[in-house]
Formats: structure tokens, C-alpha cells, sequence
């Protein structure tokens, strides 16, 4: 009889309504770097002296975050297509420098290579001994394929699937950013590339948009590349440098980044990419008096006075 009661207390109690909790999830979080007119960063400021646009309605500042002490979760996409093999030995040196630089114990950091192929060459971790290694000697191994295989629309004149071209970096930085996506916290992208794509089935546009979907702010660094060009009197190839600096600072500049592409030292980049990092403020807030319709919206930071803040440009509101 004692069991039966018992059973009856039991569903009584799980038959009563249960409060539920909402919870509005539309939180749209931006990360801002505050500068001075001559480049210098701006530590300090509260969340008054913030002032923030969506669409070109003014929104209300609801959260504010300085996460100067947290980890940072990096990307390292490096492009070793035909027309950067001789960077190849330039490029192990700036990662090099970035993880003695750069990361300190406690960050996370993955590898991952483009050519004709976006592989992974090392996944995230927080041992910057692996990723030196894997800088030091599997630089031009396959690695495992990031996001899937890249197939251009139609067929060949043979009747295979058309493959794309030699260097994908559209696909590079759009499968890096979805990796970032669900990472808490603050996160970078790191792109060594010409900026030359030869064949990527996502555009330009879909590589920022991913990026600014995951939060994740894109620093580029430029290094010319030698392109191939057929003679004019048959296949004789002529090699010429080139470096698509347009296309590099539109992917930085909408995602919150920086595009160098005036050859400073990696030490110097690498400074301000850290302090910039390590110096974020972080704005929060639940979007008012605009409809959320699956579209792009623009977004404005201000912090008054000849202050200049960089952030995203941007996000898309998901219904």
C-alpha cells in the first residue's frame, strides 16, 4: 500500500505545471577594437562610451565584456599553393614567431593548409610544441580534408566532375570559420596567403559572412605569390609576382580584422595582433525596432570623441 501511495504523490507532482524559463536567445555579441587617430589602442572605456547601430536603429548596450585574461582560440591557415612553394620556408618562420609570440598556456591554436585542398593539419590544441613541429616538417603533408571536397557545378569535356582550381582560399577561411563557429570566447583567424583564389566553389562574400557568423575576426598577411602565364608563342611560362590586396582588406576590414601588406616584421604584426586580441571589448545586445529576417544587418560602433572602433560589419539575424 506504501508503494502504490508513493507511486500517486509521484505523478501528482510531475502532472503540476512546470515554470518555464525564457530566455532570449537573438543575443548579438560584437567584439570592438578601440584605436586613437594614430593607431594607438584604447584600454579603459566603460560601457557608456559605447554607442551601437543596427540597420540604423540606435540598440541598447546590454552586456559588456573585457576578456583581456581569457584565452584566445586561433586558426592558423597557411596558403602553400604552386604560387607560394618559395614562401614556404617564410611562412614556417611567421608561424613560428606567432606561437613564441603570441600564444601563451591555456590558448588554442589549429593548422590547416590550402592548395588545391583544405586539409587539417593539426587539430585544436594547446601544445604549442605540436604546432611547431607540424610547421617544421608537415608543412606540405596531406593532412585530413577540412569541410567537404571541392566540386564546381557541370561536368568536364570527359564526362568527371569539374574539380577546382590550384588554390582555395575562399573554401580555406569558410571552413576555418565554421570550425570556430560554437568556440566560446575570443577567436582569430590568421590567413598567409597572396589572396589569389583560382577556383573556389564559396565566394568571397560566403568566406567574410562565415566568418562574421562565427564571430571570428580575419588577420591577413599579405606575401606576393609568383603567378604562371602562358607565352604568346606557345607554353614558354612566365613568372610574375602578385598579391590581391583589395580582396585581402575587404575579408579583413567586414570581419574586424587587419590586412598587412606592407612587409613589416612578424615581430611587429604579431604585437599588435596580440595586444588587439588581448585588449578586446566585447558588446552585447538584444536587437530592438528591427526585423530579424534571415537577412544581412549592418552594423555602426562608435565610442565618441576622434576614437575609432573596428568591429564586424555586420551579421546575419537568423528568425
Amino acid at each position: 500500500m506504501r508503494r502504490i501511495a508513493l507511486f500517486f504523490v509521484i505523478a501528482s507532482l510531475l502532472a503540476q505545471e512546470v515554470p518555464t524559463i525564457s530566455v532570449d536567445v537573438r543575443l548579438v555579441r560584437v567584439a570592438c577594437t578601440v584605436t586613437r587617430s594614430n593607431g594607438q589602442l584604447v584600454t579603459g572605456l566603460t560601457q557608456q562610451d559605447f554607442r551601437l547601430n543596427d540597420r540604423g536603429v540606435p540598440q541598447s548596450v546590454t552586456y559588456f565584456w573585457r576578456e583581456n585574461d581569457q584565452p584566445l582560440t586561433v586558426g592558423l591557415v597557411v596558403d602553400i599553393s604552386g604560387s607560394q612553394m618559395r614562401n614556404l620556408a617564410k611562412h614556417r618562420a611567421t608561424l613560428g614567431q606567432f606561437l613564441k609570440q603570441v600564444l601563451r598556456p591555456g590558448d588554442r591554436a589549429f593548422l590547416v593548409t590550402v592548395a588545391a585542398n583544405v586539409r587539417l593539419l593539426r587539430d585544436f590544441t594547446d601544445q604549442a610544441d605540436l604546432l611547431a613541429s607540424d610547421i617544421d616538417y608537415r608543412l606540405r603533408d596531406r593532412g585530413q580534408p577540412l569541410g567537404p571536397g571541392c566540386v564546381l557545378p557541370g561536368l568536364r569535356a570527359d564526362g568527371r566532375p569539374r574539380t577546382c582550381g590550384g588554390s582555395i582560399i575562399w573554401n580555406a577561411v569558410y571552413a576555418a570559420a565554421e570550425k570556430l563557429q560554437d568556440v566560446p570566447g575570443r577567436k582569430a583567424l590568421l590567413l598567409l596567403t597572396d589572396g589569389v583564389d583560382s577556383g573556389s566553389n564559396h565566394r568571397l562574400d560566403d568566406a567574410i559572412q562565415a566568418a562574421q557568423e562565427a564571430e571570428t575576426a580575419v588577420y591577413a598577411i599579405g606575401v606576393k605569390g609568383e603567378q604562371g602565364s602562358i607565352g604568346f608563342g606557345g607554353p614558354i611560362r612566365v613568372s610574375r609576382t602578385s598579391l590581391n590586396k583589395d580582396l585581402l582588406q575587404n575579408l579583413a576590414g567586414d570581419t574586424g580584422g587587419i590586412a598587412f601588406l606592407d612587409n613589416r616584421s612578424p615581430e611587429k604584426i604579431f604585437g599588435q595582433i596580440e595586444a588587439e586580441l588581448r585588449g578586446l571589448y566585447l558588446l552585447g545586445y538584444t536587437p530592438r525596432g528591427v526585423a530579424c529576417d534571415g537577412e544581412f544587418h549592418a552594423l555602426a560602433v562608435s565610442a565618441g570623441g576622434n576614437l575609432r572602433v573596428r568591429s564586424r560589419k555586420g551579421y546575419y539575424c537568423r528568425p
